[in-house]
C-alpha cells in the first residue's frame, strides 16, 4: 500500500527524506540502503551528512547506488557515482579507500523485494510523473508505477510535484 507524505516545498521534502533515511540507518544488524543521485536528492544527503559522517553507530550500513549512469563516449565511470563522489568522499572517514570499486545492478526484481522503498519528487517537472503514481494505473510507459504494488512504499511529494495529481 502505497503511503504519500504531502510536504510544502523541496527543503521540507529533503528534511522528511533525510529523517526516514536517518531512522533506517539506527537499524539493528546490517542495514541496506540503495541511494540514488541527480539533483533531487542532493539537499537531502547535504543535511544528512554531519548527522552521520565518521560515527561508528553507522557501521553496519552499507549504501548501494540504485541508478548508475554510465558515459557512453568516455571511459569513465557513470553519472551518479561521480555526482555522490563529490559530494561525499570527503566525509568517508578514509576517503578514497571506503568508497566501493564494484557495482551491482538493480532491476525490478531486487527492487520489489526490498522492505521498504522511499522516493522523494519535487517539482514541477516531476508533477506528471507523480500523477502517475497516484493513479493508481501500472503501466510500461511509465515503469515506476509498479513500485505502487509494493506493500511498503512511501512517496514523499512536495506541493508542485503534487499540483497534477487528482
Amino acid at each position: 500500500m502505497m503511503r504519500l507524505i504531502s510536504v510544502a516545498d523541496y527543503e521540507e521534502m529533503s528534511q522528511a527524506g533525510a529523517s526516514m533515511l536517518l531512522g533506517a540507518m539506527y537499524g539493528e544488524g546490517r542495514v541496506n540502503l540503495s541511494i540514488t543521485g541527480g539533483s533531487t536528492p542532493r539537499r537531502m544527503y547535504e543535511l544528512l551528512v554531519p548527522q552521520v559522517a565518521g560515527k561508528k553507530q553507522f557501521s553496519n550500513v552499507h549504501f548501494y547506488n540504485f541508478d548508475e549512469i554510465p558515459y557512453r563516449a568516455e571511459d569513465r565511470e557513470g553519472v551518479t557515482i561521480s555526482g555522490l563522489r563529490e559530494r561525499l568522499v570527503d566525509e568517508f572517514e578514509n576517503g578514497m579507500a571506503d568508497v566501493p570499486d564494484y557495482y551491482i545492478t538493480m532491476g525490478p526484481r531486487s527492487i520489489m523485494a526490498a522492505r521498504e522503498l522511499v522516493m522523494i519528487a519535487s517539482g514541477e517537472k516531476k508533477a506528471k510523473a507523480v500523477a502517475k503514481l497516484l493513479s493508481g494505473e501500472v503501466t510500461e510507459e511509465w515503469p515506476a508505477t509498479v513500485l505502487t504494488l509494493h506493500p511498503h512504499f512511501t512517496l514523499i511529494a512536495d506541493e508542485a510535484a503534487l499540483s497534477l495529481a487528482s
